[in-house]
């Protein structure tokens, strides 16, 4: 009987050891996961030069980072909150789900780079090069980009609550289901932009340069269009804006 009970308790021991030794290596994988490139993260705050990096997951919050080049390196889940990147280069860079709030990227280069699902509110980017980011549900809330260059991008479900873009050029970009509630978007140059579903609550078009813009589904509550150009553009109703049209949206003679 002794023999038979110490023989059935030797699988447990061994299921134990087993499990002990997959939660240990399961927290090893896990810590080195999250963690970053430490020589890389030196190299990026200390030289402010790291082309290419893995930066994923770094901590440079407060940091000042103006004049930095660090084109195609990855800021994947990165916090680099209320830090200044003034003229900075980061063309091809990858933001995704990193924080960027309050930041400064005035006269930033950025074209192409990623920021799907980042935290960008209060960021500054006045006068910066964001031609062909992709910012695909990312929160741009309060954010001020007045006279960027931000033209061909893709901001499909990202939030621009509040956001000034007055005079940013915003050419061929879509804003398709995308949250512009209250944004300044006062002389900017919106041609064949699509906002198919976006939501326009008092939003402030005035004197923009929306020809051929299109509407279709989207909500424009309190939504001012005062000396805004809306040639050929696409109605919410889905009809097609007279030429010459300023202001509001002419039907075409038939």
């Amino acid at each position: 009987m002794r023999e038979s009970t110490k023989n059935k308790w030797i699988p447990m021991k061994k299921l134990s050891i087993n499990l002990l030794s997959f939660f240990c290596v399961s927290l090893l994988c896990s810590t080195q996961l999250f963690a970053y490139d430490e020589f890389s993260v030196t190299k990026f705050l200390d030289q402010k030069y790291c082309v290419n990096c893995d930066l994923a997951f770094a901590e440079a919050t407060n940091a000042n980072l103006d004049g930095v080049i660090a084109h195609g390196s990855s800021f994947k889940e990165a916090d680099l909150s209320h830090s200044s990147m003034v003229k900075a280069d980061l063309n091809s860079t990858r933001f995704i789900q990193a924080k960027l709030n309050w930041a400064n990227l005035s006269s930033a280069e950025m074209k192409g780079s990623v920021f799907t699902s980042a935290k960008v509110r209060f960021v500054q980017f006045k006068n910066a090069d964001l031609r062909g980011i992709s910012a695909i549900a990312a929160d741009f809330s309060y954010a001020q980009m007045s006279n960027a260059n931000v033209a061909g991008s893709e901001f499909a479900k990202t939030i621009f609550k509040g956001a000034d873009l007055s005079h940013t050029d915003l050419t061929q970009s879509n804003f398709q289901e995308a949250d512009l509630t209250g944004a300044s978007l006062v002389g900017a140059k919106m041609i064949g932009v699509y906002l198919q579903k976006a939501n326009l609550t008092g939003s402030d078009f005035r004197k923009s340069d929306l020809t051929k813009a299109n509407f279709t589904g989207a909500t424009l509550e309190k939504t001012l269009f005062e000396g805004a150009l809306l040639s050929e553009a696409i109605w919410t109703d889905g009809r097609v804006c007279a030429t010459g049209s300023v202001g509001e949206c002419k039907q075409k003679s038939k």
